[in-house]
């Protein structure tokens, strides 16, 4: 869900270049909805991965549809074949040397930078104005760069998440899902500890005591996750006095809008970073497994993210393995923060 979210600025820039058209999404399913409610596309069609059926069923849904510009982020011999039984006046996707067959129009993948501008890459061309703003970007590596309290360079506004947010719909949705009323905060911070890749969670222990600190400075605690992470939630506001434990109760719809309640996201380098960042929410993200070079840092405006520099073993994968490579995990173990350092997110 993360690589989708961090999509939203090129949804927002597509529908910007071109005004009088539709936007529509394939994405996994059960994202759709959320994007759709929140404005960012108009329509959608889902596909789960490994069921050829789905991607045949969307496959014959698009031929009821003229399509003028098919926009393809993803690089796989898969995508491509599903490509080329769509039709479209354009189809645009990153150059690989095998995928001219596939794409009359293929843009450069520029690896030193950030996600959603390299994203936004596939159709600078075709915007004067975006054009513009990339002339205006500050250098790549500085994207990447902390300073001594590690901070994080602020995504530009125009290519930030929640600047492709209407915050009035925001709002609107709010009042329709009864977040508010359901869900009212005084002073929360948000704690997402669980992950899909094990070795990207910072350790349960450290996330309880962190919690139970927050809570002692007068803040009331929210854990978040998804139904898998249930039994982790549990665990960790079970040890936190006031926790609520929200992992599995909310839809990702109710979780974008609740995050609105709230002072500060934490979380490790997950999809929770990059549901914050839509939501422009202060974000503190954990790095272990992986780094910032790989380009998916929480993209928005107030951002810190720790992690332990002196390992000479990070990165040990594009993802994070299911366990430590070398078996001491010291990229989590070692890693720790205290409520000092977030007090500028806190005040």
């Amino acid at each position: 869900m993360g690589d989708l979210l961090l999509s939203t600025p090129l949804f927002h820039w597509t529908k910007k270049t071109y005004p009088n058209q539709k936007l529509g999404l394939i994405c996994r399913k059960g994202l759709g909805q959320p994007l759709l409610e929140l404005g960012l596309i108009d329509f959608y069609w889902e596909i789960e991965k490994g069921n050829q059926k789905t991607y045949q069923n969307v496959i014959q849904e698009l031929k009821k549809f003229e399509i003028n510009q098919l926009i393809s982020p993803h690089t796989s011999l898969r995508t491509a074949l599903m490509v080329a039984q769509i039709k479209a006046h354009h189809k645009i996707s990153f150059k690989k040397i095998w995928n001219f067959i596939f794409f009359q129009n293929r843009v450069s993948f520029e690896k030193q930078w950030p996600e959603s501008i390299r994203l936004l890459k596939l159709i600078e061309n075709r915007n004067p104005e975006l054009q513009q703003n990339f002339n205006n970007l500050r250098p790549s590596e500085e994207y990447i760069l902390k300073n001594e309290t590690h901070d994080l360079l602020p995504a530009p506004s125009w290519a930030d998440p929640g600047f492709c947010i209407d915050q009035n719909r925001v709002e609107s949705k709010k009042q329709q899902y009864q977040i508010n009323e359901k869900y009212r905060f005084n002073n929360a911070v948000a704690l997402f500890p669980g992950s899909v890749w094990a070795t990207k969670m910072w350790k349960k222990e450290k996330f309880i005591e962190l919690g139970q600190s927050l809570h002692a400075k007068g803040f009331q605690v929210v854990i978040m996750g998804g139904p898998e992470e249930k039994t982790l939630g549990e665990e960790v506001a079970r040890q936190i006095p006031g926790a609520l434990q929200l992992c599995g109760k909310t839809n990702v719809l109710e979780s974008l809008l609740l995050l609105t309640n709230v002072k500060l996201v934490i979380g490790n380098d997950s999809s929770s970073s990059h549901m914050a960042a839509l939501m422009n929410r202060p974000v503190v993200s954990f790095f272990g497994p992986t780094v910032l070079h790989f380009g998916y840092r929480p993209w928005t405006g107030k951002v810190k993210v720790f992690e332990v520099n002196s390992l000479n073993c990070r990165p040990c994968g594009s993802h994070g393995p299911k366990v430590c490579p070398l078996g001491h995990h010291k990229c989590m173990q070692d890693l720790n923060i205290t409520l000092q350092d977030l007090q500028p997110f806190l005040n």
